[in-house]
C-alpha cells in the first residue's frame, strides 16, 4: 500500500479544471495548510496495485505536480527518480533504450514522459533535496530552510494519505503485517534452533569420530572392560540339593576319591540362583575358576594327589574337561533331580564373556553363583589372564574402570595362570565328607 503527497507552498489558487479532472479520475486529493510554511495547497493520493515501492509513489507525486498551472520545479528526496527524470527532461522525445512496458515501473515512467512532452520540457524541472533534514543540517549548510520545511510538510501529509485506502483495508493490512512479523520471528527462531541442532550434532559427531579414531576400528577396536560380571542376587540365592557322600559309585574311576569329595564339597558350599532363557548363566570356565577360588584341588588328573601340587603342565582345556567330567559325575549320583538340569546346557545363544572381550561362545550352565564384589573381581582378572597377557597395569586400569581391550577369541590352549590372580579362601575343607567305606 502506497501513498504520496505534493505540497505547493504559497499557492492559494484552487485546482484548475484539467488538474481537477486528472486528480478526480486518477488520484484522491484534499486541501491542507502547512504548519510552518504559510498557506499552500496540499495534494494527497494513494497508489493502488499489487506492487508498490518508493519509486512508484515519488513518480505519482511528480506526475500530479506537473499538472499544476505554470512552470513546475519539483523537489524530491529520491535520487533514482531525480536522475531518470532529468534524463527525460533533457530529451523528452527520445525513445528509451528498452520499451517502458518491459521496464520496472515503466507504466508510470511512460505517463511521466508523456506529461513532460505535453507541458513542454522547459517548464518542468526536478531537483534532489536531502530527506528528513534536521536543524543541524540547516545550520551546517547541508540543507536549505525552504527544502527542509517543504520535505517535512510532505512527510507529515503523507501519513494522513494512507487513510484514503479505507479503514477496513488498513485494518486488514495491519493484521497481515503483524502476523507476518510474528511468523518471521517464529521462522527465525526455528532456523536458529535448526542451526543449533546442526552445530551440536556436528560437534558430537566430531567428538565421536575422534574417540573412534583413538580406539581404532574393526578387530582393533577397543572396548571398555567392566570390573566384574553379574552374578546371583543374595535374596534369590539358594543351595544345591545334594545327597550325602556316603558311598563311592563304581563309575568314579577318572580320578582319586579325594577329587570327587572335593567337587561334592564345592557344590555343597556353593549358593546359586537358577536362570531361565533368554538370561545367560555362568560358563564352565568361570565355575572352574570359582572352584579354585574356594580352595579346590589344583590337580584333578587321575594320578594327582591332594597333598602334592601337580607339577606337570596341563592346558586349560585339559583341566576344564576333567573338571566337567568329575562335576557331572557327582551331580548325576548325588544332586537332587530338580537340580541336575541346572548343569545342562541351556537353550540360549548369548555370549556370557563378551563384556570381557571374548567374542566366541563358551559352554554355559543354567544358574549363577553367589559371589561378593571382591570374589567377582578376582574371577574377572583370572578370566582376563586367558588373553595371554595381563600385566599389573591392566589390573590397575581394571580396578579404575578404564581398561579398554580389543575383542579376541577365547582360547583354552594356554597353560592355566589364573591362580596368580586369586586370593584363595579355603571354604571346601570344612565341608569335605569323610572317605566312603566302599563302592555301590
Amino acid at each position: 500500500m502506497g501513498a504520496y503527497s505534493v505540497w505547493h507552498p504559497r499557492r492559494s489558487t484552487a485546482l484548475t479544471e484539467t488538474e481537477s479532472d486528472y486528480n478526480i479520475s486518477t488520484f484522491n486529493f484534499k486541501f491542507r495548510k502547512a504548519v510552518n510554511s504559510g498557506p499552500g495547497l496540499a495534494l494527497q493520493g494513494i497508489v493502488r496495485g499489487p506492487i508498490c515501492s518508493s519509486t512508484r509513489t515519488e513518480l505519482a507525486g511528480f506526475i500530479n505536480a506537473i499538472f499544476a498551472p505554470g512552470p513546475v520545479h519539483y523537489a524530491c528526496d529520491n535520487a533514482a527518480v531525480v536522475k531518470q527524470a532529468q534524463a527525460i527532461i533533457r530529451d523528452p522525445f527520445q525513445k528509451p533504450h528498452k520499451p517502458w512496458g518491459i521496464r520496472r515501473d515503466g507504466d508510470l515512467w511512460g505517463v511521466l514522459q508523456h506529461a513532460i512532452c505535453s507541458k513542454k520540457p522547459t517548464s518542468v524541472a526536478i531537483s534532489k533535496v536531502k530527506g528528513h533534514a534536521t536543524e543541524q543540517d540547516v545550520l551546517d549548510g547541508v540543507a536549505e530552510r525552504c527544502h527542509k520545511d517543504g520535505n517535512d510538510a510532505s512527510d507529515e501529509l503523507v501519513s494522513d494519505a494512507y487513510k484514503l485506502h479505507g479503514d477496513g483495508l488498513l485494518s486488514l493490512t495491519n493484521l497481515c503485517g503483524t502476523r507476518h512479523a510474528e511468523y518471521t520471528e517464529f521462522m527465525t527462531a526455528c532456523i536458529h534452533m535448526v542451526v543449533d541442532i546442526y552445530k551440536t550434532d556436528r560437534d558430537l559427531r566430531a567428538r565421536i569420530q575422534a574417540q573412534q579414531n583413538a580406539i581404532g576400528r574393526g578387530p582393533k577396536q577397543l572396548h571398555n572392560i567392566p570390573k566384574s560380571l553379574g552374578y546371583a542376587d543374595a535374596c534369590d540365592a539358594r543351595s544345591i540339593g545334594l545327597h550325602d557322600f556316603f558311598f563311592m559309585p563304581k563309575d568314579f574311576t577318572h580320578a582319586p576319591a579325594q577329587c570327587y569329595r572335593s567337587i561334592w564339597a564345592f557344590l555343597a558350599v556353593l549358593r546359586i540362583q537358577p536362570v531361565d532363557p533368554p538370561n545367560v548363566g555362568i560358563t564352565w570356565i568361570e565355575l572352574l575358576v570359582i572352584y579354585n577360588l574356594f580352595g579346590g584341588l589344583h590337580d584333578l588328573s587321575p594320578d594327582g594327589h591332594a597333598s602334592v601340587p601337580c607339577k606337570r603342565m596341563q592346558t586349560t582345556k585339559q583341566e576344564l574337561m576333567q573338571f566337567q567330567r568329575l562335576t557331572r559325575a557327582v551331580v548325576k549320583h548325588f544332586a537332587f533331580n530338580h537340580d541336575q538340569k541346572l548343569f545342562k546346557a541351556p537353550p540360549t545363544t548369548g555370549k556370557r564373556l563378551l563384556p570381557l572381550g571374548f567374542s566366541n561362545h563358551a559352554a554355559k550352565l543354567a544358574f549363577l553363583p553367589l559371589l561378593d564384589d571382591l570374589q567377582s573381581r578376582q574371577v574377572t582378572k583370572a578370566l582376563l589372564t586367558m588373553r595371554g597377557k595381563f600385566t599389573r597395569g591392566h589390573a590397575a586400569n581394571l580396578a579404575a574402570g578404564s581398561l579398554c581391550l580389543p575383542r579376541v577369541l577365547l582360547t583354552l590352549r594356554r597353560q592355566p595362570r589364573w591362580r596368580t590372580q586369586l586370593n584363595v579362601v579355603d571354604t571346601i575343607s570344612d565341608r569335605l565328607p569323610p572317605p566312603p567305606q566302599g563302592c555301590h
